[in-house]
């Protein structure tokens, strides 16, 4: 299950939904992943370790992505 914060500007939620659903991908990807457990397992595996600060900045990458594809396919937000 994927939750957005609905008051926040329609791009970071794209970036949001983009993110959560890369992770929903890796989880579906992976056969071991099997309940909570085998999740954190997984994670703590293949995750890299951030701070809040390093998400920051993943998450403008992503919304600078999600703006250049969304200009070149002449959509317009916010």
């Amino acid at each position: 299950m994927i939750e957005l914060a609905c008051g926040r500007p329609e791009i970071s939620q794209l970036a949001t939904l983009g993110h959560e659903l890369f992770h929903a991908i890796e989880i579906a990807e992976e056969p071991t992943v099997v309940n909570p457990v085998t999740l954190a397992d997984s994670y703590s595996r293949i995750g890299i370790e951030t701070s809040d600060s390093g998400m920051a900045m993943e998450l403008e990458l992503i919304v600078y992505r999600i703006r250049e594809e969304l200009r070149r396919a002449s959509i317009k937000l916010d």
